[in-house]
């Protein structure tokens, strides 16, 4: 993804360079005061590709539960917003919102039961409160993800050749990540079956406060039917915090673990959209894509790290989230 996202990047340049240089017939409409512009982003949060396995059949070894699985969030829909004001000064200020929600849920389970090097420290646990268990097996994991995007910045424009915008502001993110493990098993002592249920609860939360610069390119192809381009990177600082809930059925008690971490992070945005106008300089809809790369964010599953100790003495900010998908919308001018 990360191939994909520089390749897009770096054609983006190729065209606002191109542009730039170029004598583009301008399809601004330099008699209008303010843009309001609204769309739907159908956008996908791809997994990581290492495949490492997680959870296993506990007598085939057949792995039934990977990292892929684990970090893989499904299209979800989303909005965007966005206000454009011009000046007297040929310059333009931009106003743009954008939210992004996504949740999947998944039900391990085994006849022959499972393993996970994640299922030692839970083993432990039985056998130090527990010192007479035996046979502890682990039947089924419930395991539910949901995580939310949150995004507004405000952009000063500036149109530095016909058809091409450079722009920089402020931008306000915030990532937050809620990971629900629910582990299921049974022990015996003697001849008695006990069960147990283990639940691990992470929230991670990334509030991004930054600059970027970015720009734009507009080039019609007719006077009805005109194509843009956008790229944005940014700085931001971050300071994460992951807070960890474990309680289970053996004891009723609950453990919690809460760390903050301070970290700098990366935004890099690119999106290109083919738009058309209904009622030229007043309305136009538009259809395209837009991608999304986060670099040294606290997620959800790298925290999971964690439980292997049972400790959970640190933030993960290894998180690299690549969001990308289809936008959709329209434009009022006035």
């Amino acid at each position: 993804m990360k191939t994909f996202l520089l390749g897009l990047t770096t054609t983006l340049v190729w065209l606002s360079a191109s542009i730039a240089t170029a004598q583009w017939p301008t399809a601004t409409y330099s008699g209008r005061t303010w843009d309001f512009e609204a769309g739907t982003r159908l956008m996908d949060r791809p997994g990581t590709e290492l495949n490492l396995p997680l959870v296993n059949d506990a007598l085939t070894n057949q792995v039934l539960f990977n990292s892929n699985d684990a970090s893989d969030l499904e299209m979800s829909p989303g909005f965007d917003l966005r206000f454009l004001r011009q000046n007297n000064y040929e310059l333009q200020w931009e106003l743009e919102v954008s939210y992004n929600q996504w949740d999947i849920f998944t039900n391990v389970t085994s006849a022959n039961g499972l393993s996970s090097p994640f299922f030692v420290a839970i083993s432990d646990f039985i056998t130090t409160n527990v010192p007479a268990a035996n046979n502890i097996q682990f039947n089924s994991m419930d395991y539910d993800y949901e995580s939310y995007l949150f995004s507004i910045e405000l952009n000063a424009r500036r149109a530095v050749a016909p058809g091409f915008t450079l722009l920089a502001g402020p931008r306000i993110m915030y990532l937050e990540d809620m990971l629900n493990i629910s582990t299921n098993g049974t022990f015996d002592i003697g001849a008695t079956t006990i069960p147990f249920t283990q639940n691990t609860q992470i929230t991670t939360e990334n509030p991004l406060f930054g600059f970027q610069v970015g720009s734009d390119v507009h080039v019609p192809l007719n006077r009805q039917i005109y194509m843009t381009g956008f790229i944005k990177a940014g700085a931001y600082g971050n300071t994460a915090r992951s807070v960890v809930f474990q309680s289970d059925s053996l004891t009723g008690g609950t453990a919690i673990f809460s760390h903050r971490r301070s970290q700098g992070t990366f935004v890099g945005e690119v999106g290109g959209k083919l738009n058309y106008d209904l009622f030229p300089g007043i309305v136009s809809v538009f259809a395209g894509y837009e991608a999304m790369w986060l670099d040294n964010v606290a997620i959800g599953p790298p925290q999971l790290l964690g439980s292997l100790t049972g400790s959970f003495a640190n933030v993960e900010m290894t998180g690299t989230p690549f969001v990308h998908g289809i936008v959709i919308g329209g434009t009022i001018r006035r």
